[in-house]
């Protein structure tokens, strides 16, 4: 059985560069998948290179949504579909272009619709975005539900147009806000036109009392007060414009909010941007609870360490004074057991694995004693 990825290599005609802008699409394919409240399939063409008609395609990506119910029972992963079998697969490919035309058909017991996104990139379709939904959960959508679907036709022409994902832009997509913690839409301007009930759920935390819509979010973020602890080189209104992807934390007495802001353009033109966030209070306050915890075994492992020598140097210190041999000769092997219980200490507290190298311990314990003795020793070691 092989792999994807060998699958990939030996049946198409995909660059290290094209692979590379595949990854940066599924980085973000629970984003989309989210907003379209469908499941998505990726099907690279199968072909020998890029001169070669394709003979069929290739899913080597699927995601199912977690707005709403999967239309899949199994992955598809790894299927294969021969040239023909699916027109509208083959029409974006070819064209493209966003084939949404298609009519509802019944698979199962759940009526389908699909639509199709070419996914460009460097002036060519290097693969194709299949949409699965559910047409009867179409029929009467919700607020919610239809600026989400209009937020997911902009980025799916984005996609085709090949200004989505932004290339070279990295901020951690697996740990960012996802659709359900909250959304709120900008227009051109950086005015709010929608904000999830989430997203108005996390503002009135933060202490904003007022309605969001026709407010600019930069504005509603500066008049909650943000920390003055955390300096920034621009203002929050620049930050939030909508212009520009970031992903910055805002923080107040009320809580910690983790921000992202997603550009949405149209060819060479800004219409708007998405920014999604999450109320991460409880995560850095445990966050920073775990920090104050280490540094505080840190430094119990560091005072543990100083008063071990400092007991081993006033029984050096002591020993000094002794005239009688067999008490020196006891202090001088206490020394040394106190000096060896501190080279074992630090290497334990030293480490970050559960295991320490056990010959590195024991040459410094040797090493150590050699130095401490009076008398000459001679040590072998046989084996390693």
């Amino acid at each position: 059985m092989f792999s994807i990825d060998e699958m990939i290599a030996s049946q198409t005609a995909l660059t290290q560069e094209d692979r590379a802008r595949l990854m940066e699409l599924l980085a973000e394919w629970q984003l989309l998948s989210d907003l379209s409240f469908a499941d998505l399939i990726l099907w690279t063409p199968k072909r020998k290179d890029y001169q070669s008609w394709p003979d069929g395609h290739l899913a080597i990506a699927h995601i199912r949504p977690t707005t709403a119910a999967t239309v899949f029972a199994h992955d598809v992963i790894g299927n294969v579909i021969n040239w023909g079998a699916n027109p509208r697969i083959d029409h974006s490919l070819s064209t493209g272009e966003i084939d949404r035309d298609s009519e509802a058909e019944l698979v199962g017991e759940i009526l389908i619709k699909e639509e199709t996104v070419p996914v460009t990139f460097n002036g060519r379709v290097i693969a194709v975005i299949s949409r699965h939904r559910n047409a009867d959960l179409m029929r009467s959508p919700s607020r919610l539900e239809l600026n989400y679907r209009e937020i997911a036709h902009k980025i799916y022409q984005m996609v085709a147009e090949g200004t989505f994902p932004i290339q070279n832009s990295f901020y951690r997509s697996e740990s960012a806000p996802r659709v359900g913690d909250g959304l709120v839409r900008l227009d051109s301007s950086g005015q709010i036109t929608y904000a999830s009930p989430n997203a108005r759920s996390a503002f009135n935390r933060a202490g904003w009392s007022g309605e969001l819509e026709g407010e600019q979010l930069g504005h509603v973020v500066e008049s909650v007060k943000p920390s003055l602890n955390i300096p920034t080189d621009e203002s929050w209104r620049s930050i939030l414009s909508g212009k520009n992807l970031r992903r910055e934390e805002f923080e107040n007495e009320s809580g910690i909010f983790d921000l992202l802001v997603m550009p949405l353009v149209a060819g060479s033109d800004h219409i708007g941007a998405i920014v999604l966030l999450h109320n991460v209070t409880e995560l850095r306050r445990r966050d920073r609870a775990l920090v104050t915890k280490d540094v505080t075994i840190r430094e119990i492992h560091h005072r543990v360490k100083n008063n071990l020598q400092t007991v081993s140097a006033l029984l050096r210190l002591q020993s000094r004074r002794v005239d009688d041999e067999i008490a020196k000769t006891a202090l001088e092997e206490a020394v040394r057991r106190v000096a060896s219980i501190a080279i074992v200490h630090e290497t334990l507290s030293n480490s970050s694995t559960e295991s320490v190298a056990f010959d590195e311990v024991y040459d410094r314990i040797v090493h150590n004693a050699i130095e401490l003795s009076t008398h000459k020793i001679n040590v072998k070691k046989v084996g390693t």
